[in-house]
């Protein structure tokens, strides 16, 4: 008796479990114009379970409890929470952000506005670039524009980036196309200050195709900052100091470990031990500890913008001071940016512009990539050396004296 009741509870409790899910189907609309939205994302609020809308803007969902709020977005949209209870069709209206429509980005020679571009564009504002702070401009497209790859050309401070937009070109040539304030800039994007920079924008699709073959492998359009018409003098200083090192080393041999795996190659090729006994190793040098420093990084700017009713203008300077965390002052690097931006309007008819930037870089440079490297030397230099020893020359006697 007891067995069939419970049997009849577990049935009862598992309908009413299934009668708490339902399946919801539904279309997204523009709400402006009523066409349907393609791959929209249609989310259950709070869990991983969704869908996506077809090309007809319909999606389907199975498995939604009575209660749930669907969350519903799309590019370029407002995102809407729409609740299912009592519901098994939707007909979600999204509004339009006009705000993100509106944004104005570079194109080509000029500017347009989001809403009407219909090449792949990706646009880095001024505040974006000064809450990343990178000493490198190249820096501030790593992780913020799609399809942009950046790598470092090295690790050494004012090393260069490469910078890859959908991938490799087959011309020959594979870096974008760099224009700054519309004209093309040849220099090194670690010569720029990127406090001046007002906006990045980078073209990758039929945007790019105003500036012909030399714009394949895309166009990084920068542009620097001006001053603001009717505005009094505004003055901006900001400066930071940091201190910089290494984030992780790799994990070597101690003294100990290289003697004993010393010893038995010796003893397998049939020669004497060159650590009989291990109690006598003195030295445990760790030579990546003594490579690698704490050193600082220091960075100055300052600005004096403003304008009168026909004219802006905006004086600017900057000085950045890095060592590295390899060879310290021995490898390092200085960066002097100065820049002045006027425009007036002379007449309605007739404007003048003077945009000058000035840049002196200074660098020192070790050996950092390959054989004779500092980093391979350290690497490969056995932890039974005294770093304190005369004859670091290749002549170390690995025997028992050590």
């Amino acid at each position: 008796m007891i067995k069939n009741c419970l049997i009849i509870i577990f049935c009862i409790s598992g309908m009413s479990l299934m009668a708490q899910t339902k399946t919801i189907s539904g279309i997204v609309l523009d709400g402006s114009n009523q066409i349907p939205l393609p791959n929209a994302e249609v989310k259950v609020k709070g869990t991983d379970k969704g869908t996506a809308t077809n090309f007809d803007g319909e999606f389907t969902l199975e498995g939604v409890n009575e209660d749930a709020t669907l969350v519903v977005s799309y590019l370029g949209f407002k995102t809407q929470e729409v609740s299912v209870a009592g519901k098994t069709e939707l007909t979600i209206n999204l509004q339009p952000d006009q705000e993100a429509l509106e944004d104005v980005v570079v194109i080509g020679y000029g500017k347009s506005s989001r809403r009407n571009i219909t090449g792949s564009v990706s646009s880095i504002s001024s505040e974006s670039i000064q809450d990343l702070e990178p000493v490198n401009t190249a820096q501030a497209l790593q992780g913020t524009a799609a399809g942009v790859n950046v790598t470092p050309q090295g690790g050494t401070p004012g090393a260069g980036y490469n910078i890859r937009i959908r991938g490799i070109g087959t011309n020959g040539n594979n870096a974008p196309l760099i224009i700054l304030d519309g004209f093309q800039y040849g220099g090194g994007l670690n010569s720029l200050n990127p406090n001046d920079i007002e906006s990045i924008t980078v073209l990758k699709g039929a945007e790019a195709a105003i500036y012909g073959s030399i714009g394949s492998n895309g166009v990084v359009l920068i542009e620097t900052k001006n001053g603001d018409r009717n505005q009094d003098p505004v003055i901006n200083y900001n400066t930071y100091f940091g201190i910089q090192e290494t984030t992780r080393e790799l994990p070597l041999l101690n003294s100990t470990e290289y003697a004993l795996l010393l010893n038995e190659s010796y003893a397998n090729a049939g020669q004497a031990l060159p650590f009989p006994n291990l109690s006598s190793i003195e030295n445990d040098t760790d030579w990546q500890g003594q490579i690698f420093s704490a050193v600082p990084i220091m960075s100055h700017n300052i600005s004096i913008s403003g304008g009168s009713e026909n004219t802006d203008y905006i004086i600017s300077a900057s000085h950045l001071d890095q060592e590295g965390i390899v060879g310290e002052e021995k490898s390092s690097f200085k960066r002097t940016t100065a820049k002045l931006s006027l425009n007036t309007d002379v007449r309605d008819n007739f404007k003048v512009s003077t945009n000058v930037i000035f840049t002196n870089n200074r660098s020192n440079e070790i050996n950092s990539f390959g054989l004779g490297s500092v980093l391979f030397n350290a690497l490969n230099i056995a932890p039974v050396i005294s770093p304190d020893q005369d004859n670091l020359d290749g002549t170390i006697d690995l025997g028992n004296e050590v």
